[in-house]
């Protein structure tokens, strides 16, 4: 039931209608963000050639700053009521005056389904209904959209309901700028870090504090991730040889448009050569996935049972069986990279850098990323005891045929940070190729992968670059 006082609202807000219009148009969208942060517009389903605009309207996330037509209303005068929409040449309409009435697009005429106001507290009404309000859905969904637009989209269903009580964020709108959520901040390098998880890795680099490995992975256990489990579908344990570590999983979006193969981003644990697992990472491969690349999670045979060269050739088979595969999950098998964390840095370069060292020739990937990679030869478990160097990296590079890019922590082990630099330095000097070196403030040795999928998007983005921007 409505009270008395709500339809006096609605009543002195008629009669004032010219002086709350708030704008000519935009956007018609949430008052406030609720659980999107770009908030929710009404909007036509289906994008483009695929527009449904005889199909009920719905909410969904603003789309800033891109080819929003289907988003885009106009007042018409306050005499009319009219909201029209210019891309469909059609106005805002309720389908009938009853309660959980959809809302469409029709044919502009003089109808009391066409005839709107707002009232001063938020409110869309019918003038010929002023006691049913614009109605935001409970339940949220997800929505396609184009490769690389992060987040996702989300989006809501829209009825006309009886009005609630004033600040009901379901039934709060307002009008929108298409520029009003582009915000530049200068300081945006390290901004995404949580300013709690940031001086917590400092302090545990500065107090030289034991069990880092677990008090790190710690400090992410509350921190969101960015994306939702919904938009990524996995295929695991897929066999890339006979052992049963020669195992990988397929993380693929559901919701992205597009028929082009995507960039596929294979990603290798670390462990110190001894341990490790794929399902540890899988946040790697789930949040390329989420934007619409191909990610994939694997893992590798494990020393002192795999002795080196063992971790570079299981590197090149499972490159070899994505190269074979991965089109089947729209992955470009032309456009394979390869990210190596720690010890699996050392197996990425080796099979990047020594190709004479493999078993056999595999099929080549168009990049390797080494985070915080392991360059020399000095853990016996899987080098065994040979103190001459030869199975290191450093020093031993034959080859140089794909895009290259080295990450180190600001809180990684001096030792880390110099055999990146040396890389760098042997490629540069001896091999004519210069490489991209990046520094990831505020990490440490294992922060930068589990920091991929939050807000701290700094490695992330990194990646994405160099993938993106490739030769």
């Amino acid at each position: 039931m409505i009270s008395k006082s709500h339809f006096v609202r609605v009543l002195i807000a008629l009669s004032l209608f010219p002086l709350v219009a708030m704008a000519d148009g935009g956007y018609l969208r949430s008052a406030v963000p609720m659980d999107e942060p770009r908030g929710y517009c009404l909007d036509v389903a289906g994008f483009g050639v695929n527009a449904r605009p005889d199909e009920p309207l719905r909410v969904h996330t603003c789309k800033y700053g891109e080819d929003n037509i289907d988003q885009l209303f106009q007042w018409v005068d306050a005499e009319s009521g009219q909201v029209v929409m210019p891309a469909y040449d059609r106005c805002l309409a309720a389908e009938s005056l009853e309660e959980g009435a959809q809302l469409f697009v029709k044919e502009c005429s003089d109808s009391e389904l066409q005839a709107w106001t707002f009232v001063p507290n938020g409110n869309l009404v019918l003038r010929a209904k002023p006691d049913f309000c614009l109605t935001i859905g409970d339940e949220r969904f997800d929505a396609g959209a184009e490769v690389l637009v992060y987040p996702g989209y989300q989006y809501r269903s829209s009825s006309m309901q009886a009005c609630r009580e004033r600040g009901d964020e379901l039934q709060d709108f307002r009008w929108g700028r298409d520029d009003e959520h582009v915000r530049g901040m200068a300081n945006a390098l390290r901004s995404g870090m949580p300013a709690d998880v940031r001086d917590e890795i400092r302090r545990l680099y500065v107090d030289k504090a034991e069990g880092v490995l677990g008090k790190t992975n710690a400090l992410y256990e509350n921190v969101a991730r960015s994306y939702r489990q919904s938009e990524v579908e996995t295929t695991v344990d897929l066999a890339y040889g006979d052992h049963e570590q020669h195992r990988l999983d397929v993380h693929v979006d559901t919701k992205r448009r597009g028929n082009e193969l995507q960039p596929v981003l294979m990603f290798f644990h670390g462990g110190a050569f001894v341990r490790g697992a794929k399902e540890n990472s899988r946040n790697v491969g789930e949040y390329f996935a989420s934007i619409g690349l191909v990610g994939i999670s694997a893992t590798y045979r494990l020393a002192p049972a795999a002795q080196w060269p063992e971790g570079a050739n299981d590197i090149g088979a499972a490159v070899q069986w994505v190269k074979d595969n991965i089109s089947e999950y729209g992955g470009d098998p032309e456009r394979i990279y390869v990210i190596g964390k720690s010890a699996a840095g050392h197996h990425a370069a080796t099979y990047a850098l020594r190709p004479e060292v493999l078993s056999q020739d595999f099929a080549r990937a168009a990049g390797i990323v080494l985070i915080s990679g392991s360059l020399d030869s000095g853990t016996p478990a899987y080098f065994g005891d040979d103190a001459s160097n030869s199975k290191a990296v450093l020093g031993n590079v034959s080859q140089v045929d794909m895009d290259i890019m080295l990450a180190t922590a600001e809180y990684d082990s001096y030792k880390t940070v110099a055999a990146a630099l040396a890389l760098a330095d042997e490629l540069a000097s001896k091999h004519d190729t210069l490489v991209r070196v990046r520094q990831l403030p505020g990490h440490n040795h294992y922060s930068p992968n589990i920091s991929i999928g939050t807000s701290d998007r700094l490695l992330s983005n990194e990646i994405l670059d160099f993938v993106l921007g490739a030769r």
